[in-house]
């Protein structure tokens, strides 16, 4: 959700004038460090809260990239994988079944590669899977109009929105980053498991041919 801008309000001295003032737009806003900003003062650099927004969405923009460009490669290094291991096992397994005898050894590393292939496979599906990654990219048009635009007291100018659409954005920035750190890690998990997988399976093609 988009966070409201908080507005400083100062203590009137009784509660009619309180609640005449609680009906005009307030003249402060707060910054980061929780000092009292002007409202004024945000108005007049709407251009600089421009250039933050801007900078807040590329930014989003570049992990949701990312994001996409791992799960690409990593479907593709799926591809390889089960095509190699097919071929493995298909071609050069079967060939050999009928002069090779199936000793213990041969189901401890057959049952290791087979396990790495499903590890890989969990793991390929987690990256895929749109609820366990999913990341935020895009602000809500619904609650930008309501709480923002068409809000009663106080309107909102172009630099108002702007500051809080680029705090929105910065603190989905920092959800993303550590949704964006879990896919890496199943990125180069998958990577390691298939290649793992691919080893052992050449190790049994070489001791049985």
């Amino acid at each position: 959700m988009i966070v409201n801008l908080k507005w400083w309000v100062v203590p009137m001295g009784n509660a009619g004038e309180q609640a005449e003032h609680d009906r005009t737009p307030a003249k402060h806003a707060e910054t980061g460090s929780g000092k009292p900003l002007m409202a004024s003062t945000v108005d007049g650099n709407w251009k600089l809260y421009r250039v933050a927004f801007d900078e807040s969405v590329r930014t989003l923009e570049q992990q949701f990239q990312e994001l996409s460009s791992l799960r690409q490669r990593l479907v593709q290094y799926l591809a390889f994988v089960v095509t190699a291991t097919a071929f493995l096992v298909g071609s050069s397994l079967s060939r050999s079944a009928e002069l090779v005898t199936r000793d213990a050894l041969f189901y401890v590393i057959a049952g290791t590669g087979t396990t790495l292939v499903a590890v890989t496979i969990v793991l390929t599906g987690i990256t895929l899977l749109p609820s366990a990654t999913r990341m935020a990219t895009r602000a809500s048009a619904k609650v930008i109009i309501s709480n923002h635009i068409e809000r009663d007291v106080p309107p909102v100018s172009e630099g108002q929105l702007l500051r809080t659409l680029a705090k929105y954005n910065d603190k989905a920035r920092v959800s993303n980053n550590a949704k964006l750190k879990l896919v890496r890690n199943l990125y180069v998990g998958a990577i390691v498991c298939g290649a793992l997988q691919l080893t052992v399976w050449i190790v049994l093609v070489w001791l049985r041919t």
